[in-house]
């Protein structure tokens, strides 16, 4: 290997040593996680490739050594414009194109290319001639390029042009505290590629001096300040359309003549429409809105809906905002659609239940009151009675008026939780599985068949669970099973109770239901209507006598789905 002086050898160490120096930063940033990082990364190691294959050049002045160079250079050369593009796809939030059958496209010329640079010497089709000469002191290579050679340009230009394209589009759209980021590295990649053009087609007034391994201490520099003052890669742009892509909230963009420009998937859903067929039609085609979204915007921009779409309807929230001009007069109006299906009927449950609770408190209050009327007047007659006898039959209603009020008195403890909560999304099987934990008999048999499904009850519906059950253990007690099962029909989900016990004589099939009704506290089947009738559903008794009970549980359309946990599970 022979050896010469160069001005420009220095010039080329210090711009690799940058690089070198950016990636270690990098590296011990832990910028890796982040998105980008990776092929950041990478495109820095092809730039140094290139930088210090070029300075070896340069200090070169035997053939051997200019060769090597050479092929250390072309390993940089094709792969910083893939390399290049990989990176700005990724940070700009469009990772979902660098599919491995797309990478590997993009890699098939870069292959090829370094396939016909180290075969040139057998046809010429990269190089017709590189010749080593004398510039006064150094000595550097006259290349004439081949058909080839263009053809790698042209390849490696358009992936670069494709990638400012990106970075050009993302920084027009983006929001001003982005744009810092985005202009940082605008000018990282515009500069070792106009560089690069430049020499290519010997518009630099250097000659054969190649500036682009020198225009990457200028993207080195930019890039650092962008890690260090402005964390490039810690708050990354993301893409606005896919994130409007992706909302849960439906977004329908309308023009002056309130006509659909553009709605997002989400909008499709709840409305019941293709997004693509919708454009061109009238919002009201498509939302049953009474006026016009000009006169729900001048009425303050909101109001609730109801949208039927996949057998099911929808409370929805619906918001119009204007979308200004230049002259601040609305050029269209954005609305937005928000399905609060749950939160109203969680409202409604609860309104609901606060009913309830207010007439069983009335009901309970009135009842103590009662008892304890009574109770004074035998408190009364005993004090008058001289007569044994009678003073005991007192004492024993004093007896049994005071278990009557205790009773009450624990009915308010057990009813207390009733409608404090939320309802919520519960599993049939779960609820069912743990109250059948706790039975005071466990030798009865829980049998579940078909019902993986969650309903919407309020949370003391395990409570429901729990008193079906024991109904069995205390009221049926040659019962050897319990089975329940779950089927759907056109109004809903029936969910049945069934054991195969006795059964309920049809003069009792209503009653059970009722508050005292029963051989303990006569509470038991009385909540569990109250508890499901929070939500809509309602139970009946279908059983027949000698046959066994049967509770038909009615769950309506809208309070019961599929249960997720336990189709995984099972």
């Amino acid at each position: 290997m022979i050896h010469q002086s160069s001005p420009y050898f220095i010039f080329l160490i210090i711009g690799g040593v940058i690089n070198l120096g950016l990636a270690v930063l990098i590296w011990r940033r832990r910028t890796l996680t982040l998105r980008g990082g990776v092929p950041f990364l990478l495109f820095l190691i092809a730039a140094m490739l290139w930088t210090f294959g070029y300075a070896l050049e340069i200090a070169g002045s035997d053939a051997p050594t200019v060769a090597l160079a050479g092929y250390i250079q072309y390993l940089g050369i094709v792969s910083a414009p893939i390399l290049l593009l990989i990176f700005v796809v990724e940070f700009l939030g469009m990772g979902h194109l660098l599919t491995r059958r797309n990478i590997a496209l993009l890699c098939v010329v870069p292959i090829f290319t370094v396939i016909m640079y180290l075969t040139n010497d057998y046809h010429y089709l990269f190089y017709r001639s590189v010749m080593l000469v004398d510039r006064g002191g150094w000595t550097s290579l006259e290349l004439v390029y081949g058909r080839y050679f263009w053809v790698h340009c042209a390849y490696s230009y358009a992936i670069i042009f494709i990638a400012l394209a990106f970075i050009i589009r993302h920084y027009l759209a983006a929001p001003p505290h982005y744009r810092n980021h985005l202009l940082l590295l605008l000018i990282a990649a515009a500069v070792p590629s106009t560089a690069s053009i430049a020499y290519v087609l010997r518009l630099t007034p250097f000659g054969d001096l190649d500036i682009t391994p020198f225009a990457f201490t200028v993207m080195g520099i930019a890039i650092a300040g962008g890690v260090l003052r402005y964390r490039l890669f810690d708050i990354v742009p993301v893409a606005r359309s896919l994130v409007v892509e992706m909302m849960a909230d439906g977004v329908i963009v309308l023009n002056a003549e309130n006509r659909i420009v553009d709605m997002n998937p989400a909008a499709g859903r709840l409305t019941g429409s293709d997004p693509k067929s919708a454009l061109g039609l009238p919002v009201a085609a498509i939302l049953p809105l009474q006026d016009d979204p000009g006169a729900l915007l001048a009425a303050g921009g909101r109001i609730g809906i109801e949208l039927a779409a996949d057998g099911r309807t929808r409370h929805c929230d619906v918001r119009c905002l204007p979308i200004p001009g230049q002259m601040q007069e609305a050029t269209g109006r954005l609305i937005m659609i928000r399905d609060i299906t749950d939160e109203k009927i969680a409202e409604d449950a609860l309104n609901q239940a606060n009913r309830k609770l207010n007439l069983l408190s009335s009901i309970t209050r009135h009842d103590i009151l009662n008892q304890l009327t009574a109770l004074l007047g035998y408190l009364e007659l005993a004090r008058e009675t001289t007569q044994e006898a009678m003073f005991k039959k007192y004492l024993d209603r004093l007896e049994s008026i005071a278990q009557t009020i205790r009773s009450r008195i624990e009915f308010t403890r057990t009813y207390q939780d009733l409608g404090i909560h939320a309802p919520e999304w519960q599993g049939i099987r779960a609820a069912f599985s743990r109250a059948a934990s706790q039975l005071p008999h466990p030798e009865i048999a829980v049998e579940m068949q078909d019902v993986d499904f969650e309903i919407f009850a309020d949370p003391m519906f395990e409570k429901v669970c729990y008193n079906l059950l024991e109904n069995t253990v205390r009221h049926a007690e040659d019962a050897t099973a319990v089975r329940i099962a779950a089927q759907t029909d056109g109004s809903g989900l029936l969910l049945i109770v069934e054991d195969d016990g006795a059964g309920i004589p049809t003069s009792m099939k209503e009653r059970i239901f009722l508050r005292g009704i029963g051989k303990n506290s006569g509470h038991g089947l009385f909540l569990v209507r109250e508890i499901l009738m929070i939500t809509g559903i309602t139970i009946v008794e279908n059983g027949r006598e000698g046959a066994g009970a049967r509770f038909d549980i009615r769950v309506p359309k809208g309070k019961f789905r599929p249960d997720g946990s336990a189709a995984s599970c099972g």
